[in-house]
């Protein structure tokens, strides 16, 4: 029987920190991505100071636990912000070939 490839996602992350304390979402994202550290890419990462963005690349239940809250839409993941990993999604599509 042959094994078929995982489908992998691309999302975009966006979160707020304003004040001198991590703000929640900004620590969920930090244990996000050391639970997810060996199957999850992250293209891009930059920070204006208050505010961090992720771009990020990984299986379709990685990406599926980010709350709908903290995705963004970008070049990277699609303009909507919607995760990308339904089988109409042509960036998710793109990623498999």
């Amino acid at each position: 029987m042959e094994k078929s490839m995982p489908e992998f996602c691309k999302a975009t992350i966006f979160v707020e920190d304003f004040d001198e304390v991590f703000a929640h979402d900004f620590l969920w994202v930090k244990m996000w991505l050391e639970k997810w550290k060996e199957n999850i890419a992250v293209s891009k990462y930059s920070t204006g100071g208050w505010e961090h963005i992720w771009d990020v690349f990984g299986p379709k239940g990685a990406i599926e636990e980010i709350p709908e809250n903290l995705l963004c839409g970008s070049d990277w993941a699609g303009i909507s912000g919607k995760k990308t990993c339904s089988s109409h999604c042509c960036t998710c599509r793109s990623a498999h070939t």
